[in-house]
Order: structure tokens, then sequence, then C-alpha cells
């Protein structure tokens, strides 16, 4: 990555960075310019032989006084708070332009899921969802899980996990579904919950919302990779959003 490439793409931090220095720079510079203005004041009544009076006027000559001592000061602070204000101006615009980005990816998913499942059927459908979870479920870690308990793969974050029981897994799709409706939407991160796993990164953004039907779980049956042994693929009919998607309906 070149240096202009570079600069582009850390634009934001930079801009951020400088606001921050540049507002920790401001505090110094004015506590530093306050000792000469109160002498520069001192002088300029002192010149003029009468005490300090508080009204209009007099704050204006004062300002008068002051200004080139806190000149540079309010130069810096009013560069700082235009850095600050630019780099939340670029990240704003950065975050439109996924947004957008997300949505076009998200419809195009949908209509080749549509098209597929017409062309293919549902069972071809199925043995293709299955592939891809094999892909996934080769590369994650394999988990140690008690005799009596089943082995699942969790087919959104790649993730083995294990219950005494499928129909715990359907427990847990239940609850999933009565918060849904409560609170209109469920993120990722409580159905990791529930299942004892590590919450994701983001995914307290990335969920399901109540627009889009009560969660359905879909299972697939295959053999984990290292030790053979049975194991249960899950994901969902509607795979989860990001929230800035609710935005957009």
């Amino acid at each position: 990555m070149n240096t202009k490439m570079f600069l582009k793409e850390s634009s934001p931090k930079l801009l951020l960075l400088a606001g921050i220095v540049g507002f920790v720079s401001t505090a110094v510079m004015a506590a530093k310019a306050r000792p000469k203005a109160d002498k520069a004041l001192g002088e300029y009544y002192s010149s003029r032989w009468r005490p300090r009076e508080k009204d209009a006027k007099v704050w204006k000559e004062e300002a008068k006084v002051v200004f080139p001592i806190y000149a540079r000061t309010i130069g810096v602070g009013i560069l700082s708070t235009t850095a600050i204000i630019s780099a939340a101006i670029i990240m704003e615009r950065r975050y439109a332009d996924m947004t957008l980005l997300y949505s076009t990816t998200e419809e195009l998913y949908r209509s080749f899921r549509r098209s597929t499942l017409q062309r293919v059927g549902e069972k071809t459908m199925e043995s293709i969802d299955g592939d891809v979870a094999d892909e996934r479920a080769a590369v994650a870690d394999e988990i140690t899980v008690p005799e009596d308990h089943t082995l699942f793969f969790d087919v959104i974050s790649g993730r083995y996990f294990s219950l005494p029981r499928v129909e715990d897994l359907r427990t847990v799709v239940i609850k999933l579904n009565e918060d849904l409706y409560t609170d209109n939407f469920v993120p990722v991160n409580s159905y990791f919950y529930e299942l004892g796993l590590e919450p994701m990164f983001h995914g307290d953004n990335i969920g399901w919302a109540i627009e889009n039907g009560r969660l359905e779980l879909k299972y697939v049956s295959r053999l984990s990779k290292g030790s053979d042994r049975p194991c249960v693929s899950v994901s969902f009919a509607t795979m989860p959003r990001h929230i800035y998607d609710r935005l957009l309906v």
C-alpha cells in the first residue's frame, strides 16, 4: 500500500487523532497564555487609571487586549474541531456506502438462492447447503463432547458445540422467538449465549427482525471432520441481517 492510499484509508483515524492532540494542545496553550493575558489587562487598566468594570463595553475592550495573546490558541481549537467534524463526516459517508453495498449484496444473495432453488429443487439445495457447511466445518476447531451429548456445528459462526438433546436446541429457538415477538429484534449473540458460545464481534448488531418472520432451524446430518462422529449442522431458514438493514425498510 502506497502512502497516498494509506492516508486515504486512514484519514478518519488520523483526523480524529489530530483533533484530540489539538484539544490537548489548546488546553495547554490556554493555561500558558493566562498569565500573559492577566498581565496585559493589568497594564491596560493601569495606563488608564481606572478600576475594572463589568459591562458590555469593557468586555469588548478586554477582548481586543487579550485576543492577540489567545489568537494561536483559538486557531488550534478551531482546527481541532474541524478535524474531528471532518473525521465524523468521512465515517458517516463510508457507513452509508457500506450500508448500500450490504443491502445490494443481500438482495443479490436472496435472488440467487431463489433462482437456484427453482432450478435444482429442494433436495439438491439441501445437499448444496450441506456441502457449504462441510467446507466451514473442515477449518473449524473440533471440541471434546461427552458421550451422552449430541455434537452440533453452527454454520453462522463456524463453531462446534454440544447439547444433551436435540430438543434443547429447539427450546432455545422457542425462547428466541418469544424474545423476537417482544423486542422485534434478536441479535445473534443472544443465540450464542443460549448455546453457551462466546459472542461474536458486532454480534449485537446482527440478528433477526420481526418483519422477516419467526426463526426456523435447518438441520443437515453430517460426520465431524476428525472423529467421524455424527454431527448436526445447524443453520436458519432466514439468515441474520445487520441492524442497519432495518433502517432501510
